[in-house]
């Protein structure tokens, strides 16, 4: 039997800590949000706003919009399956242990 365990992780990340993460603008960051938002492909309160305001996302869901962007903003492509349990273990939050 083989059991994941929890290494490390930030499930939420602000606008700020993307720009940096990613070497993007915050602009640019803010734009991604707003293009996720606009998707049926992640769940509905990944991208969080505090009066209005974007203040950051799911750090998964980033993650996997910014690696298949140039496939998701086509429409007539077939989008890769979201799968934020595979992008945590890739990403190394998480490690399988025999048990």
């Amino acid at each position: 039997m083989t059991s994941l365990k929890l290494i490390s992780g930030h499930p939420f990340a602000t606008v700020e800590y993307l720009s940096i993460e990613w070497g993007k603008s915050k602009q640019t960051i803010k734009i991604r949000l707003r293009e996720i938002e606009k998707m049926d492909r992640y769940p509905e309160k990944s991208v969080k706003r505090f009066k209005g305001n974007l203040q950051g996302c799911d750090y998964l869901v980033f993650h996997d919009y910014m690696t298949h962007h140039d496939v998701l903003i086509e429409k007539n492509l077939e989008h890769p399956p979201y799968d934020p349990y595979e992008i945590a273990k890739n990403l190394g939050w998480y490690k399988e242990e025999a048990v």
